[in-house]
């Protein structure tokens, strides 16, 4: 049975130290999602727990040749690796669940956790119980209630959701997949870590321990545990291909890029050379029948009204000359903001009022900055053409790194059953590109309502 266990624990440590080196000697520099931030702390859980697991092989080679003191100081050697293994599992749970909307002050909690178990561990407990084994076994106990339950739990949604939300939207369905399996096991391996502990006097521990789950169970549950940590490991190391696909993507998105310029260059010199110069011409016409029919009778107010519409056409288009010789720069996205809103601020189109908490040192990339300002531009021309609308109001609130913007018009809402077309599915898909949310809503007569958030920082 000694032999049996030795392998057990000989195997368990080595999945978890092959789990920590394979996260540790992989490049994330690049990476745009927030799962390559966290991964450190996995990596950390991964080596303490596999020195954890590694004590008992220790302890097993040679605890008869050792005195009890020695033994009792690296028993509690392994408590303290237990707990601060936990430890790193519950900052990575904390790091990915949500981490747009985490509060500030979760900066501090896992650690926090971590010395207030150390205190009740080593403060206050050994007075109360004077037995070594039944102290050790409740400190134990509560190290996984209160740090390895929540922070497994913590980290098996918090990677179910990058999966889902960031993972995704790459169309790898393979990395989906694994990653979404080595979620599951984390959930199972959080609860066999969290929820079992030795035998304490109290409960849950006195109903759910080690000895009532191998009564039941026909093992003791490090076999389990050994077994779903292979699994688990195995599935996340498969999943973290997910980075060489998204360096993948961003090679062909820099070769888009180059193409996308190329293409700008060849369009600004069509419009230049072929269109504008024939507006321009058709203009000269126009003028020159202008003054002609001055010299018989007054002008045609419909002629004139032609010749200042070429003209505002004429001067368009040598904008959008400019734009497109613009190589895109990054710019305070409060700046972007105004921009975009002045040109529906016309008496004869609309009102809009913007207000906003930004404190205008906020920047984005060219290509973020670009999505926000269409969805944006779209809300309002559709406010104009299609909601009728006279005034608008844009509220920006920038809140834990997550930006918010509501727009809400005045117009004639939308319809019981509205009819998406490409407007509206290119709104939804920039929100998707950039890591956000949008909701569109509005009822006949009563208005329409655009919010979007989206993180600050995340893929394009």
């Amino acid at each position: 049975m000694d032999t049996n266990r030795l392998i057990t624990f000989l195997v368990n440590g080595l999945v978890f130290f092959e789990m920590g080196l394979a996260i540790a000697l992989q490049s994330r520099t690049y990476s745009r999602l927030e799962l390559a931030r966290s991964l450190k702390w996995l990596a950390f859980f991964g080596f303490a727990h596999c020195l954890h697991e590694w004590g008992f092989v220790f302890l097993l080679h040679v605890y008869p040749f050792l005195a009890d003191p020695i033994t009792d100081t690296i028993r509690i050697g392994q408590l303290l690796l237990l707990a601060a293994s936990f430890t790193f599992l519950l900052e990575f749970g904390l790091t990915l669940f949500r981490p747009p909307r985490r509060p500030p002050w979760t900066s501090g909690l896992a650690p926090g956790v971590f010395v207030t178990w150390m205190i009740v561990s080593f403060a206050i407990l050994p007075p109360l119980i004077p037995d070594l084994d039944v102290w050790r076994n409740v400190a134990d106990a509560l190290a996984r209630y209160f740090i390895g339950l929540p922070g497994g739990v913590l980290a098996a949604v918090g990677l179910y959701q990058q999966a889902r939300y960031r993972v995704a939207p790459l169309a790898e369905v393979r990395s989906l997949r694994m990653l979404q399996i080595a979620s599951g096991g984390m959930g199972v391996y959080a609860l066999l870590s969290g929820l079992i502990s030795p035998p304490i006097p109290f409960f849950p521990g006195n109903i759910i321990n080690t000895t009532a789950f191998q009564n039941f169970a026909g093992l003791p549950p490090y076999y389990y545990r050994s077994m779903i940590g292979l699994v688990w490991t195995i599935a996340l190391i498969r999943g973290l291909e997910i980075f060489d696909l998204e360096t993948v993507h961003m090679i062909e998105g820099m070769k888009k890029q180059q193409i996308q310029v190329a293409e700008r260059e060849r369009i600004a010199r069509d419009l230049h050379d072929g269109v504008i110069q024939k507006i321009y011409t058709a203009g000269l016409l126009v003028e020159a029948s202008a003054e002609c029919a001055q010299q018989n009778r007054s002008p045609d107010p419909s002629l004139q009204q032609a010749v200042s519409a070429i003209n505002e056409a004429i001067s368009d288009l040598r904008r959008s000359l400019n734009d497109l010789d613009k190589i895109p720069v990054s710019e305070p996205l409060e700046n972007a903001l105004k921009r975009a809103t002045k040109a529906y601020e016309l008496p004869h189109l609309m009102h809009v009022e913007l207000t906003s908490n930004l404190t205008g040192s906020e920047t984005l990339s060219p290509i973020r900055t670009g999505h926000i300002i269409s969805i944006i531009n779209e809300s309002l021309s559709n406010a104009v053409h299609h909601g009728n609308a006279h005034r608008v109001k844009i509220q920006i609130n920038l809140s834990n790194r997550l930006l918010d913007i509501l727009i809400l018009d005045d117009g004639v809402g939308m319809p019981s059953q509205p009819v998406y077309g490409y407007g509206l599915r290119n709104m939804h898909d920039r929100a998707r590109m950039l890591g956000g949310q949008i909701t569109i809503d509005g009822k006949p007569e009563s208005g329409t309502s655009v919010m979007l958030q989206v993180p600050l920082e995340a893929g394009e």
